[in-house]
């Protein structure tokens, strides 16, 4: 899992994270991580794979409710 955002900038709320832009071996998505005090772990995908620089777009233009709804579109 890679992170386009440093952990120190992330906001968690209930140690889940803001929607940010994510790597997996299958490719960039936008999701959720979960913070324990020992690990970053993934939470959501909330989208379907697409290109790192779609990704980055996407959040951008985006609101976090509606970005939540982009994966059952």
């Amino acid at each position: 899992m890679q992170l386009l955002k440093d952990i120190k900038d992330i906001i968690f709320s209930n140690n889940i994270s803001e929607p940010i832009v994510m790597r997996s071996a299958s490719g960039w998505y936008i999701g959720k991580v979960y913070k324990t005090p020992t690990l970053i772990a993934p939470y959501d995908r909330l989208t379907e794979y697409m290109s790192k620089e779609d990704a980055i777009a996407l959040l951008e233009v985006e609101q976090p409710l509606e970005v939540s709804s982009y994966y059952s579109r």
